[in-house]
């Protein structure tokens, strides 16, 4: 075994993944003294980045991390050589070392300087951004109206989104966009989708659809994040100078590419399963992100589809904020319940399940329509799905990543004349293990 073929697996002998090649390591390091000493300072480094995560002054573990990881040399990081495998260490290694990875950019010569620079400044943008107490955003996305918030499109008009938080413990936010607006209080979280008047309940820090527009405002975490994921993906990271206005400003470019295959159904139609670009611009001289730009990365052309046109930066957000005003007629979603003869709805396939629910509607028996749909059956939701016509209910099919669920193709008439062709969003994963509609209406 040569030096070059023995460095090359240290980090996986030290990992504890190697199997048929580890007697023959052991057996180089003995001998050769340039790779024993390359050997002792991986474990070295291990072991003090074990010891130097303690809980301390209340600070997240991504920040405690990189405040010891700043003041290492880089030499020292240059061993660190472990991009995706390093998740295989331990979990508080794991996660220390998931945080260094903006780091070990600078031990691969000129080519990655910049890849460099613009990891250690979004890490340093991040602990910056660690103290603040709360932030309001002003967006827009390219998305639909009354639809989740995570829904995109490149075809799409843009809608105006609102987002505001108390950081601190509880945490309180708002996410407002035409049509929906989702509310936690510190105590308990309500989304309200219009028009329908439906409504969904959960506890303090529930998401439901809106994880990634939420996490925007904890600036630090979104910073932390695409650095990490930019890291384990492998994707490219810039840096460039610019004068905006007579200021110096510094873009950071980061491109992630989805989990889901190419040919997934939802692949670049959710934020979380496409391929983007997120553009970050800050202000040189506080570090304080100003900014924000996400493109759809497409073959022919790249397109914008959320940005971030304004951040206001520890506003006095008043109690009011946090509270949410409910129609008189609001529906609540509630998990589908065993039925008498519950196995008759169960033993349906997606396919089945769909056609029940349209001919439900189409003969307006909505106590039948309510065996598929989670929340109460209002006039809207009557006006709206009373009297349609089914002209097509096609094949079903499932994503191959990240919904449990399946999608039935349609199409519609309803008795207004409006025809609409789309996917009914079908789920069976409740505890009455039956059919309801998820969504594609």
């Amino acid at each position: 075994m040569t030096c070059a073929e023995c460095q090359s697996k240290l980090v996986e002998y030290v990992e504890g993944v190697l199997e048929m090649e580890s007697a023959q390591i052991e057996d180089h390091v003995q001998k050769c003294p340039a790779c024993r000493v390359e050997l002792e300072g991986l474990k070295n480094l291990c072991r003090g980045l074990q010891q130097s995560i303690p809980r301390q002054d209340g600070k997240s573990l991504e920040v405690r991390v990189m405040d010891q990881i700043f003041s290492r040399q880089a030499e020292e990081l240059r061993r660190l050589q472990m991009t995706r495998r390093i998740k295989r260490i331990g979990f508080s290694v794991a996660a220390a070392l998931a945080a260094a990875c903006v780091t070990l950019f600078v031990v691969f010569g000129s080519v990655q300087d910049q890849r460099a620079m613009a990891a250690e400044f979004l890490a340093r943008a991040a602990l910056q951004a660690s103290s603040l107490e709360s932030v309001h955003l002003k967006c827009r996305m390219r998305t639909l109206p009354n639809d989740n918030f995570s829904l995109v499109g490149p075809a799409y008009d843009f809608v105006e989104i609102d987002v505001w938080k108390q950081l601190g413990n509880p945490e309180k936010y708002r996410l407002e966009k035409p049509g929906r607006v989702l509310v936690c209080d510190g105590q308990s979280t309500i989304m309200l989708i219009q028009p329908s008047h439906c409504a969904v309940k959960g506890p303090a820090g529930a998401d439901f659809d809106a994880a990634w527009l939420r996490d925007l405002t904890d600036i630090e975490k979104i910073l932390t994040q695409r650095l990490r994921e930019s890291v384990v993906r492998e994707s490219n990271v810039s840096l460039k100078d610019e004068n905006v206005e007579g200021k110096p400003k510094r873009i950071v470019t980061v491109d992630v590419t989805a989990n889901n295959p190419p040919d997934d159904y939802l692949r670049n139609k959710l934020l979380d399963t496409s391929d983007t670009r997120s553009v970050f611009q800050f202000d040189v001289a506080t570090k304080r992100l100003e900014e924000m730009q996400i493109l759809l990365r497409d073959r022919e052309q790249d397109v914008l589809i959320f940005e971030v046109t304004g951040i206001e930066y520890n506003p006095q957000l008043p109690a009011s904020a946090f509270a949410l005003e409910l129609p008189a007629d609001v529906t609540w979603y509630e998990e589908p319940k065993v039925l008498p003869d519950n196995a008759r709805y169960a033993s349906l396939s997606p396919k089945e399940a769909a056609t029940a629910f349209f001919d439900a509607c189409a003969n307006e028996d909505w106590d039948e329509v309510q065996k598929y749909w989670a929340t109460g059956i209002n006039n809207r939701f009557k006006k709206g799905l009373g009297g349609l016509k089914v002209i097509s209910i096609g094949e079903p099919f499932q994503a191959s990543w990240g919904y449990p669920g399946w999608f039935v193709p349609y199409e519609i008439t309803f008795k207004s004349g409006q025809t609409k062709k789309h996917n009914l969003a079908v789920r069976n994963d409740n505890p009455a293990k039956r059919w309801v509609v998820d969504g594609g209406l």
